[in-house]
């Protein structure tokens, strides 16, 4: 299952039943990204990732925006208009970083993710499985 289905089959019914949201929408650098949401990621050596202390850390995507839209801090210069939020184990910080200082590591496999009650389950292509019900 693609990512797309994911929101359409699973988050968005719950967000229109929980908060009222009728519609998402997404820019086509959103869904054409190389790195999407749940992937496995290391950040690149530059004098940014240096100063931050996360050079050559590997994280967890939580997330995608534009950022002329969402206003978030951007870590680096993005060639677009576009950043990638990582999550480190072991930082609390919310960072969002420019595409090129953000490298691919794996779909991490395994990964789950649970809306409402349905339970979704990475495999090694990037697809998200749905786990049936014990």
């Amino acid at each position: 299952m693609r990512l797309e289905d994911v929101f359409s089959r699973a988050l968005l019914p719950w967000l229109r039943e929980k908060l009222g949201i009728k519609a998402i929408t997404t820019s086509p650098k959103l869904e054409n990204s190389p790195i999407q949401f749940g992937d496995r990621v290391r950040m690149v050596h530059s004098p940014e990732t240096e100063k931050l202390g996360v050079a050559g850390k590997v994280g967890q995507v939580y997330g995608q925006t534009t950022p002329s839209s969402s206003g978030v801090e951007v870590v680096g210069n993005p060639a677009e208009d576009f950043a990638i939020q990582v999550d480190f184990d072991d930082d609390e910080r919310t960072l969002w970083f420019a595409e090129q200082l953000v490298e691919f590591v794996d779909h991490n496999p395994g990964s789950t993710m649970t809306i409402g009650s349905t339970t979704l389950v990475r495999t090694e292509s990037g697809d998200w499985l749905q786990r049936k019900p014990d």
